[in-house]
């Protein structure tokens, strides 16, 4: 059986790698672009989001599921597949975990005035309605990709995939966070919380309706 704190140090180090290459790569791209050399570029930055947490759900997939980010957590939680200790224990590990990243971040760019924080383009309800519906579209994806035991050697590029797709398009808008503690750790460390309500609230509602949407569509399917 798999130790609760083992658990929780993957996920610390799965939203670690999460922040630090995902806004990484944004600051870089900055860093890049101010130096007048090749940028990473938006294409670059999604998917590198995408990629990393492909690679996080194959690396501590098999140890705390990777959730890293608490709106999962909370949906498994709602799903009753965690307790609600080891649920409290994931959500500190990844807050943690974000910001560190960020402070590191922070260490090696200190010129850098944005840590790839999470930003909005739109008005505020904007903002919010598409954070969760980007949420309610990954939870709906990983309940999908897991119901699906033959399919499971893909979860990571599925999942990884959505990220990307999300990230594409919903970037330049609210910065596709999805995640309240991959938008904490920037905030964090700067200082900065603008906005940051909506990086919290709205991932978590986007989670609820997702698993209120799974467990809907449970039931129907079990009937027939």
């Amino acid at each position: 059986m798999i130790h609760r704190l083992q658990k929780a140090l993957s996920e610390f180090t799965g939203t670690f790698a999460l922040v630090f290459f995902g806004t990484g790569a944004v600051v870089v791209n900055t860093a890049y672009t101010a130096a007048g050399l090749q940028p990473i570029g938006h294409l670059g930055i999604s998917l590198t989001f995408g990629s990393i947490v492909a690679l996080m759900v194959y690396m501590f997939g098999p140890i705390s599921g990777a959730h890293i980010n608490p709106a999962v957590t909370l949906s498994f939680w709602l799903k009753k597949e965690i307790s609600a200790l080891d649920s409290l224990f994931y959500v500190i590990a990844q807050f943690l975990g974000a910001f560190a990243a960020s402070l590191s971040i922070h260490i090696l760019f200190p010129e850098d005035r944005n840590l790839g924080m999470t930003s909005l383009s739109v008005a505020e309800w904007k903002g919010f309605a598409l954070e969760v519906f980007l949420t309610f579209m990954l939870m709906i994806t990983i309940f999908r990709i897991l119901a699906v035991e033959s399919n499971r050697l893909l979860t990571g590029v599925v999942i990884g995939g959505i990220i990307f797709i999300e990230a594409l398009v919903a970037g330049p808008i609210t910065g596709a966070s999805m995640n309240p503690a991959r938008s904490f750790g920037p905030a964090a460390v700067l200082g900065d919380y603008t906005h940051f309500w909506i990086y919290v609230t709205a991932p978590l509602l986007g989670a609820v309706i997702a698993t209120f949407f799974d467990r809907l569509y449970n039931l129907i399917t079990n009937e027939e």
